[in-house]
């Protein structure tokens, strides 16, 4: 659901002619590539924050759109550190000037830390949940969460909903 949502953002923003990035910043469970390309990704943010890659060559462009993607690349064994880090707070000022939107597909809030590093580093944050699964007191203690990382939440958005089901209301 949240990598669904932000890869269709960061297409429609695409689409709509902004110069637009979306970064895989999901570094358990790497997800952004798969969806956008079939190509082995060896290099992506992780590359380029130990400075061990050029920004411009772990760029990929989205087949589908004008869209910039920055993937995970090799998944580091400690993502909070990474997230964390004073180079990635550069890498988004130095995305910022390139970009008109950058956007970030982040770990689920709950269970990892650096989402909330993450959202903390965000213009804006949309929060994402699945519709029917994700239990009140989650959704509850999920934005509490991010209101105390500074995260300045722009709305809600409801994943995987069963249409059928949400007509009977």
């Amino acid at each position: 659901g949240k990598t669904t949502i932000a890869v269709s953002l960061a297409r429609l923003s695409a689409r709509a002619g902004h110069r637009t990035i979306l970064i895989d910043c999901d570094m358990r469970h790497p997800s952004v590539g798969k969806h956008l390309t079939e190509a082995e990704i060896s290099k992506g943010v992780v590359e380029v924050l130990s400075g061990r890659v050029p920004l411009a060559e772990a760029v990929v462009r989205d087949p589908k759109s004008t869209l910039d993607i920055l993937p995970v690349g090799v998944k580091p064994p400690n993502p909070a550190d990474i997230v964390g880090s004073a180079a990635m707070r550069a890498l988004i000022a130095t995305l910022r000037t390139h970009y008109d939107a950058v956007i970030i597909d982040s770990a689920p809030i709950l269970p990892v830390s650096d989402t909330r590093v993450l959202a903390s580093l965000a213009d804006k944050t949309l929060f994402v949940v699945r519709w029917d699964q994700t239990p009140r007191d989650a959704c509850t203690n999920a934005v509490k969460l991010l209101l105390e990382s500074n995260a300045d939440i722009c709305g809600a958005c409801l994943t995987q909903v069963d249409l059928r089901r949400h007509a009977l209301y």
